[in-house]
């Protein structure tokens, strides 16, 4: 830490919001990567424990509603324009569970379009 990378990093964007991801990662050639680690399992989780198809059927609702709201949450933050930061112009969402992924997109043919616009 201090080196490679930051934590809790202040910044502000170019609409003059501040922002504070988790982690900054340094990269040759004053570059960076910023890891804004705020995915939400809940509705996966109640998903998978679901006993009852109409249970199943709302969770997995729930889950896709989750994972379009934290790729607006992330697109609405603009790390790209970052006034201290060298970032790509797009984020990364990374998901820990592959299936909680699987399970999302094949119930939203349009959830990756949705993410790549934004």
């Amino acid at each position: 830490q201090g080196v490679e990378f930051e934590k809790q990093t202040m910044d502000v964007n170019s609409a003059g919001e501040k922002i504070m991801p988790d982690v900054v990662i340094h990269l040759p050639e004053d570059k960076h990567i910023i890891i804004d680690s705020k995915v939400s399992l809940v509705a996966y989780t109640n998903l998978v424990a679901a006993e009852h198809d109409e249970d199943r059927k709302q969770s997995l609702k729930s889950h896709v509603e989750s994972i379009r709201s934290h790729i607006k949450i992330l697109s609405d933050k603009n790390y790209s324009s970052a006034q201290k930061l060298n970032t790509p112009d797009f984020v990364l969402l990374f998901m820990p569970i592959e299936a909680a992924f699987s399970a999302a997109m094949q119930n939203d043919h349009e959830l990756y379009n949705y993410a790549w616009d934004r």
